[in-house]
């Protein structure tokens, strides 16, 4: 289970920095809303990699590959639209 409480602590401080962050009164600009989205893509992220850490942990790879090659793929996709959210947070804050 040595695998499984790094992207569990993640998920952890994820959602305690959204919950910080959305408690709070903020100011309607584009970078809080780009903000808003990296933390939401963060915390799918988190929960995409403790899901795939537990599955490939508890299973071995010859049983389920479909599973696991989909969720890496969703996975893929959450990490690429935090990319882009990252960039276009740095873009908004230094233009």
């Amino acid at each position: 289970m040595a695998g499984v409480v790094l992207p569990a602590c993640s998920i952890f401080f994820s959602i305690l920095l959204c919950v910080a962050y959305f408690s709070k009164q903020r100011v309607d600009l584009v970078e809080n809303r780009v903000y808003s989205a990296m933390l939401i893509f963060s915390v799918i992220d988190s929960i995409l990699v403790t899901i795939l850490q537990s599955i490939v942990l508890i299973y071995p790879l010859e049983d389920i590959p479909l599973a696991i090659s989909i969720l890496n793929k969703v996975d893929f996709f959450v990490l690429t639209l935090f990319i882009n959210c990252l960039l276009l947070y740095i873009l908004f804050i230094t233009s």
